[in-house]
């Protein structure tokens, strides 16, 4: 006769169950997972990980679930603004130009004698179509105001800083660094700084196109018009600046990567 009250050898290990359902290898929590309690389903798949006892945040989910504050949309589109204009300044103050809408600008700005703000702000208006068409109001009005920013700024950078000696080779690559940050800036709280901005904004959105590629290739033709309006040394410190612009933008602003 067998005791009951003590398990046979011979009897198999009773498996662990939750409710009437046997707990598969697969939906067992992992080391250090807490255990479910008693009646509680327990859902496939991996378990979510742990630290000290509390689930780790997932950081692709606080991205797509945290969208941008409007005081961090305002904060942002002003450093980039400060940031874009400033490097537009260092340009003009030793005669180099820049890619997009802004390299076009420099240009009728050497030609003319036209005030550079005035032509920036004057050529980007037709964009704003597409942009309120292709990428929506929010966008469009985040675009306008920079655009708006940027056009006050340059003149108010070099009403308020003299910069008695620098070569163009650091003044265009400095200032190529200044607005490649300033357009991640910008980018990623949905603004441009207007122009071809909001086109090479619409191909990357629209087609997963690289916006430091499709930018390269416009820059190019544009640096490549200033040979008739300044020397070769100068052209291709410009040259220098737009690489290093576009570099940046190629390796920290891709399809899928800091969308928040």
């Amino acid at each position: 006769m067998t005791d009951e009250s003590t398990p046979s050898a011979a009897a198999p290990t009773p498996r662990p169950t939750t409710g009437d359902a046997p707990l598969s290898a697969a939906s067992a929590p992992g080391p250090g997972a807490p255990a479910a309690p008693d009646g509680a389903a327990v859902p496939d798949g991996p378990a979510a990980p742990v630290h000290d006892g509390a689930p780790v945040p997932d950081p692709v989910a606080d991205l797509v679930t945290r969208p941008h504050r409007l005081v961090e949309d305002v904060v942002a589109l002003l450093i980039g603004s400060l940031a874009l204009s400033f490097g537009l300044m260092l340009l003009k103050d030793v005669g180099g130009v820049s890619g997009g809408i802004a390299g076009i600008a420099f240009l009728v700005n050497y030609s003319t004698g036209w005030p550079f703000g005035l032509v920036f702000f004057l050529i980007n208006l037709p964009f704003y179509a597409l942009a309120i068409v292709r990428m929506g109001w929010p966008f469009t009005i985040k675009t306008f105001a920079v655009v708006g920013l940027i056009s006050v700024l340059t003149s108010f950078h070099a009403a308020n800083i003299t910069i008695e000696h620098i070569t163009p080779f650091y003044a265009c690559a400095l200032g190529g660094m200044f607005m490649g940050l300033a357009f991640l800036a910008l980018f990623r709280h949905g603004a441009s700084a207007g122009g071809l901005g909001i086109f090479v904004f619409y191909l990357q959105d629209r087609f997963g196109v690289s916006a430091g590629v499709v930018q390269l290739c416009f820059d190019a033709v544009i640096v490549l018009c200033a040979l008739f309006v300044a020397d070769v040394p100068t052209v291709l410190a410009s040259v220098l600046g737009v690489v290093v612009l576009n570099v940046i933008l190629a390796m920290n602003h891709r399809p899928g990567r800091y969308r928040a």
